[in-house]
């Protein structure tokens, strides 16, 4: 029996381990597909590993060349080196791409051994290979997805970088971009250098490595420093890949929003000078109605003395026309004051409580002010509601909810047509209480329904009355204070509706 010598060190002395030759082979052929081929290539063994692989019995392998499970994944040249290498007497190894009987690929890594003749020229060839396809595959989709990863990174229209104890060892083009450098410039820097500070850099490591700590995913907006020194803010967001150790391995992500930030400074600035400008024009007003209220009072307590005493039907109708008229600009006077004080205690005001408040006593106190404007215009007051209608007090503020009635009801009169009339009705529902007030007169279009809350604006509608526009304005504040909202359904020549929504709020 032909022996294999085995040597093996123990306790400093060589021992041999004879073993056969056929255990040996036995031992090998179990683990790797074997083929014995002549010195031209023709197949004169295979042992089982080969046919179950290759899916080819014995028979029809033996007297056959290897082009039967050949593929056409290889240059020509590939085979044309192994052929050189082991006709040359040398040993060759390589990874090769087979075909099996069903038309399927499968990948080996193989050795092929010549076996000599006397003057060193190939009998045959040993060749043994083992099956590497499940390890090819997995390459194959590794390489898939780092390529996908890849495509990512570079299409993706923000700033993706992956750091490393806060270095950076991958980043895409747009990341390098940002900040004004190459992807090369950055491989391996500290993120130190995007920072205008130690301190800087510690409040944002900190700031942002804590929560990573405990599993989050942070967002925040910093301001980072570029390569040419100029200053850019960005949105980030990162995610660690290592929560025992976040600073290990993180991936960031970041976008520019210099330009919402350069925005955002400039609305601030347009609206800190608004808010001057508004709180002048307030104080304005207020000046304005004060300065002129006193003396206007004193023309119409004299006018009204004069009118008195007139006979003359003429002269006495005259006087009636410059008292409405002083009525009418001490009206607007007392509008302007209680718009200027509104619009300055408006966010005090909205913080207010709301009171019970019983609607219908607001309603009546409304008509009856109203009567005497709409004699003079010659309209009739229609009270269409139903005492006692209401199932519960609303929580509202009964003084605002009347002002803001008398202003929609003043408008309803004064836009209306001689003869004409104003009706007031009610509903309600489980979660509000609906006033509505509706006129005959001249009506609106919808550009000036839609403009009819902004103050200091005249309308005028087939030459009748023009109003001031600040009634409405008035309103409309009012109306957001008690948490009430206001609809106006109107039609040019058919008169106009305005609905008050007011929540119950119990």
């Amino acid at each position: 029996m032909s022996e294999i010598p085995k040597v093996c060190q123990s306790q400093g002395t060589e021992k041999a381990l004879p073993v056969s030759l056929t255990d040996f082979c036995r031992a090998v052929e179990q683990h790797a597909i074997i083929s014995i081929t002549d010195a031209a290539g023709d197949i004169l063994y295979v042992n089982q590993l080969f046919c179950d692989i290759s899916g080819y019995s014995p028979a029809e392998l033996i007297g056959r060349n290897h082009r039967i499970i050949k593929s056409a994944r290889h240059e020509p040249a590939v085979f044309r080196d192994m052929w050189e290498t082991i006709s040359a007497g040398q040993i060759w190894h390589g990874e090769v791409c087979n075909l099996r009987k069903c038309g399927e690929v499968y990948w080996v890594k193989a050795t092929i051994v010549p076996v000599l003749d006397d003057n060193a020229l190939p009998l045959y060839y040993i060749s043994t290979r083992t099956d590497i396809t499940e390890q090819k595959l997995q390459l194959l989709r590794l390489n898939h997805v780092t390529q996908e990863q890849d495509e990512l990174l570079r299409l993706a229209p923000f700033g993706i970088a992956r750091l490393q104890q806060r270095r950076f060892s991958r980043t895409n083009e747009e990341f390098a971009a940002i900040l004004g450098y190459t992807k090369d410039e950055l491989f391996n820097c500290s993120t130190r250098d995007i920072y205008f500070s130690d301190e800087q850099f510690a409040e944002t490591g900190a700031a942002a490595y804590e929560p990573l700590a405990r599993g989050e995913v942070v967002r925040f907006e910093t301001e980072l420093k570029k390569k040419d020194g100029s200053a850019i803010w960005v949105a980030a967001g990162g995610c660690s890949l290592d929560f025992k150790n976040p600073m290990a391995d993180t991936l960031f992500m970041i976008q520019d929003i210099t330009g919402h930030k350069q925005l955002e400074s400039e609305l601030a600035a347009a609206m800190e000078q608004a808010q001057a400008a508004n709180h002048a024009k307030s104080v304005f007003l207020d000046s304005m109605a004060h300065e002129v209220h006193t003396p206007l009072n004193g023309i119409l307590g004299t006018g009204q003395i004069i009118e008195s005493m007139l006979d003359d039907p003429e002269l006495k109708a005259l006087s009636a026309v410059a008292n409405d008229s002083a009525r009418a600009l001490l009206r607007m006077m007392d509008m302007a004051l209680n718009y200027a004080e509104l619009e300055d205690a408006t966010p005090q005001l909205a913080l207010e409580p709301l009171q019970p408040c019983a609607p219908n006593e607001c309603i009546q106190a409304v008509l009856w002010q109203s009567r005497t404007a709409a004699a003079r215009f010659g309209v009739t007051l229609i009270d269409a509601t139903t005492p006692g209608t209401w199932s519960r007090e609303l929580r509202s503020d009964q003084k605002k909810l009347t002002q803001l009635l008398e202003l929609v009801m003043d408008n309803a009169i004064r836009f209306n047509c001689d003869g004409g009339s104003v009706t007031v009705t009610t509903a309600e529902t489980s979660d509000q209480v609906l006033i509505s007030i509706t006129d005959t007169g001249v009506g609106m279009t919808q550009e000036q329904v839609d403009r009819i809350a902004e103050p200091f604006t005249r309308f005028c509608n087939d030459g009748n009355r023009s109003g001031f526009g600040l009634g409405m304005a008035l309103a409309t504040r009012l109306a957001r204070l008690i948490k009430a909202s206001i609809a106006i359904d109107s039609e040019p020549g058919r008169g106009t509706t305005v609905t008050i929504s007011i929540p119950r709020n119990t």
